[in-house]
């Protein structure tokens, strides 16, 4: 049993390794994940020409340029002051310094940008204070002589401003948990250049 385990698990475990989604490159035989870096979150702002009591409108749009998707996007705003009502879905303050984009979802490459306006005196600059990288692996079916097939669906996220592989964390949807630091596929996950 243990003998068949092991012809599947590792089988499946270099399918997995090789079927990196999000922003891997070839070089030299190895598969590396590049980073996402803070000038890829693009915050583009323009005044719009209408004037909500007093003050000048301003529609902004965040867009994603790294490969992988980026979550729970804070930017700075100090608490975005605003004279009209802001959506909350595209960004809301949670608290006097930093504000959520997008609900603290995944904004995605090529995806339409988190737009949203707001009227204040100056225009607010939004720079990143973090966000989260999810690197996907595909889900792997792998048939051994005896018919057994496993099936894994991971994930690794490392969070900012450091970006150090020792901050990643392996889960598992499978089993709904984070992968062990001592299981042998976070070796794998470690040998990574991620984020």
């Amino acid at each position: 049993m243990a003998r068949a385990a092991a012809f599947v698990f590792l089988p499946s475990l270099l399918l997995l390794s090789l079927s990196l989604l999000c922003d891997a490159t070839q070089g030299e035989g190895e598969v590396v994940a590049a980073a996402c870096r803070a000038t890829d979150l693009v915050v583009r702002q323009r005044a719009t020409g209408r004037v909500v009591e007093g003050k000048p409108e301003y529609a902004v749009e965040v867009a994603n340029r790294c490969r992988c998707a980026q979550s729970r996007v804070l930017l700075r705003c100090y608490g975005l002051s605003s004279v009209e009502s802001v959506d909350p879905h595209a960004i809301r303050p949670v608290d006097d310094e930093r504000c959520v984009l997008h609900g603290g979802r995944p904004i995605r490459r090529g995806a339409p940008p988190v737009r949203f306006t707001y009227a204040w005196m100056t225009p607010f600059d939004f720079p990143l204070i973090s966000s989260q990288r999810l690197i996907h692996f595909s889900t792997a079916r792998v048939r051994s002589t005896a018919r057994l097939s496993v099936a894994s669906s991971l994930q690794v996220a490392a969070t900012d401003p450091q970006h150090h592989p020792s901050t990643c964390k392996v889960y598992d949807k499978t089993i709904g948990s984070f992968v062990p630091s001592d299981h042998p596929f976070r070796k794998v996950i470690d040998d990574f250049s991620v984020l």
